[in-house]
């Protein structure tokens, strides 16, 4: 008698590829302009990221910011040295799943900076464990 196995409810999907993600780094944000270019009274924000790159990041979990406002962002990554990445960044697009994420693109990235994210992206592509 064969029985066939349903396939895995989309909740348990979900489930096993949250667990198979890792956070690359926590992100602290300040509002400095709105999306018209006025000068922001926002108050500082946390957030995570699973998507860095040396032009931007997808951060989740700050609460709505305006597509095309401009903040302050502090990136820690999980790397040596433990200092974080400070520039400014534009939101440059929102993606509503589960919960908004925003899609930051840096201005004024520090070239060592640069090669930081470079060095932690080879790294996780290689397969190495982040440091928590």
């Amino acid at each position: 008698m064969n029985v066939a196995i349903p396939p895995p409810l989309p909740q348990d999907a979900e489930n096993r590829r949250a667990e198979r993600r890792r956070r690359i780094a926590r992100v602290d944000l300040v509002p400095l302009l709105d999306d018209r270019g006025r000068p922001c009274n926002g108050s500082p924000r946390w957030g995570v990221t699973e998507n860095i790159s040396c032009q931007g990041a997808l951060v989740s979990g700050v609460g709505y910011l305006p597509v095309g406002a401009l903040v302050r962002v502090v990136v820690s990554l999980h790397d040596e040295p433990d200092e974080p990445i400070c520039c400014n960044a534009r939101v440059a697009r929102c993606d509503l799943l589960d919960q908004p994420a925003y899609g930051l693109k840096f201005i004024g990235l520090g070239r060592g900076d640069v090669q930081r994210i470079r060095r932690l992206l080879t790294s996780r592509a290689a397969g190495a464990p982040a440091r928590n």
